[in-house]
């Protein structure tokens, strides 16, 4: 309840923006979107991320990568290509400790963080080409998750194109951690 509070307040200060069907200004979800919007037209440029070059492993709802390991929580099989081709992986998703040793990359002994609540948001998606995603990241030590959006953009898509079509041919083009839910 506090949370949405929080989100319904913040989102009393974002300049009215077009909601689309289905999301009734004054609910949580139109809060949210609101709120994403602004995040998109304040801090939004476009971005180019390499897929994880290492061995990726799973079992499960859990990815092994030889520098971390995520555990998807409640997220529909269809994303998991977003894992298991490693667009987004522990480089881009840092919330696990990372720290140099000579020249090489050193994960903490808390390498493990869960990711859950993803969802496509449509209403933020500019064109068939970009499709834009919302997730909560749970990181160790952390006490609340915090939200995250990235953005998949494949330019072989159309208007036809299915989602999980769409994420085998995609490349991430935008991540960015926004915001902690209380």
């Amino acid at each position: 309840m506090l949370f949405a509070c929080i989100l319904l307040f913040a989102a009393a200060a974002v300049p009215a923006q077009e909601i689309k069907p289905g999301h009734e200004p004054g609910t949580r979800d139109a809060a949210e979107i609101k709120s994403a919007m602004q995040l998109f037209e304040t801090e939004y440029h476009p971005q180019t991320f390499a897929p994880y070059p290492g061995d990726i492993a799973s079992s499960g709802n859990t990815f092994y990568y030889t520098h971390g390991t995520f555990r998807v929580a409640g997220i529909g099989k269809e994303f998991w290509p977003i894992f298991s081709r490693g667009l987004l992986n522990p480089f881009v998703v840092s919330a696990l400790e990372i720290f140099r040793s000579g020249d090489s990359l050193v994960f903490g002994k808390a390498d493990t963080v869960v990711l859950s609540n993803l969802e496509e948001f449509p209403e933020l998606s500019a064109s068939v080409k970009q499709k834009r995603f919302r997730f909560w990241l749970l990181a160790p030590r952390h006490m609340n998750p915090q939200v995250c959006f990235f953005e998949l953009t494949n330019d072989e898509a159309d208007a036809q194109t299915d989602l999980t079509t769409f994420i085998l041919h995609a490349r991430l083009t935008f991540y960015i951690q926004a915001w902690i839910v209380i």
